[in-house]
């Protein structure tokens, strides 16, 4: 029942980072000495890209008016760039516009990255795809795959499906906390976690229990490592979890893409055991029973991050 349902259930928002975030990262300057530092202060742990163009400057070495400058930045204070005094006869006088993106816009994501499933080693994964709400208010065939929705039982863990850093953590907004019946297709408001990875991705895992989370933002994740518990048992297709892969592609096409990158949701491949791997189409289930490989946990850790992981494991048995 959860499956057939499924099939035309809404999925969530596309994650465009097209948005302004002004209120996470201000941008300022700073005299040193005779040049100017300029800088962005982040507030968030999500990385934000940054587009600067100089309306005016004059005096200045190296930089061009009317030229974008893109930078990355990071959680806090971070140094974007300095404009150095030409000549000594004459000052500097600038003036910049800025735009902010979500996300790191100068990296290229790998949709042929291989992920963990997201249920517990052991357990059967059954696994669709989420698709557009056009699509399922229009009675269309559906187009637009927008995540993945894995079957689970209320309360079951969520691992994390790929190492990176919690950007985003809500927990205080679970549907099922105010409703018990299941009676839900689909509630705007649900617990979250959004994790960032190496190569410019997103995910965001939505749908935990009231106060189930387990992570806070700041906190480095490893892939397998548990996330929190799963809710949403007021929803009439049963408790399940939605996770959305969002990442930078070439895109030229778009309005928005920052030297010819954009940001747009993709299916992951998923591991079905140490050597197999699945990817979810419209219209598929696949059905197997969930590893966590160790040599997927530590593809991404550095030599000492292995050692440690290899020494805890050795610990527990």
């Amino acid at each position: 029942m959860f499956f057939k349902r499924l099939t035309s259930l809404v999925g969530m928002a596309l994650w465009a980072g097209l948005s302004l975030c002004a209120q996470d990262v201000r941008i300022s300057y700073e005299a040193v000495g005779k040049n100017y530092l300029l800088k962005a202060d982040n507030t968030s742990y999500y990385p934000y890209t940054i587009q600067i163009m100089f309306t005016k400057l004059t005096g200045a070495s190296a930089l061009s008016q009317g030229v974008p400058y893109i930078y990355v930045s990071g959680h806090g204070s971070n140094r974007l760039l300095t404009l150095k005094r030409e000549t000594e006869e004459v000052p500097i006088g600038f003036a910049y516009q800025t735009r902010i993106y979500k996300g790191n816009w100068k990296m290229d994501s790998d949709s042929s990255y291989v992920y963990l499933p997201t249920v517990a080693p052991g357990k059967e994964v059954y696994v669709r795809t989420l698709t557009a709400l056009e699509d399922f208010f229009r009675k269309k065939k559906p187009t637009k795959v927008t995540g993945l929705a894995f079957r689970m039982n209320e309360g079951d863990t969520v691992y994390a499906m790929r190492g990176g850093l919690v950007c985003e953590v809500c927990q205080h907004q679970a549907s099922d906390a105010l409703q018990k019946e299941k009676t839900k297709i689909y509630a705007r408001t649900e617990n979250y976690v959004v994790v960032y990875h190496k190569d410019g991705s997103f995910a965001t895992y939505k749908q935990f229990k009231e106060n189930g989370v387990f992570v806070k933002p700041g906190d480095k994740v490893e892939a397998g490592m548990p996330l929190g518990v799963i809710g949403a048992g007021n929803y009439r297709q049963g408790s399940h979890l939605r996770v959305q892969m969002s990442g930078c592609f070439r895109d030229s096409d778009k309005e928005y893409a920052i030297e010819g990158r954009g940001y747009h949701s993709f299916v992951p491949v998923l591991a079905t055991d140490e050597k197999k791997t699945c990817k979810p189409y419209p219209g598929t289930v696949p059905v197997f029973t969930a590893q966590h490989p160790q040599s997927l946990i530590m593809k991404e850790m550095t030599r000492r991050e292995k050692q440690q992981y290899l020494k805890n494991l050795k610990g527990k048995r």
